[in-house]
């Protein structure tokens, strides 16, 4: 039973993403942080993508990690 820990990888996974996604975006979209002047659909579409990109990446490594932590404490007993 090792629930506790699946989520909580999981957790720091979409945390994770969330903040690179964030950081992503903050360096690479020109006026990220004062939207609303010359708010682009494209723009609004990328940031969609890269939040979403960033949180599925970092929330699939954080159940990966669970595994592997899983296993090698499966291992030792």
């Amino acid at each position: 039973s090792f629930s506790a820990l699946k989520f909580g990888c999981l957790f720091i996974g979409l945390g994770m993403g969330l903040l690179i996604g964030y950081l992503i975006c903050v360096t690479t979209i020109d006026g990220y942080t004062v939207m609303g002047h010359g708010d682009i659909w494209k723009q609004r579409e990328t940031i969609s993508v890269i939040y979403g990109a960033c949180v599925l990446l970092f929330g699939g490594l954080g159940l990966i990690i669970a595994f592997i932590i899983e296993l090698k404490i499966s291992n030792k007993k």
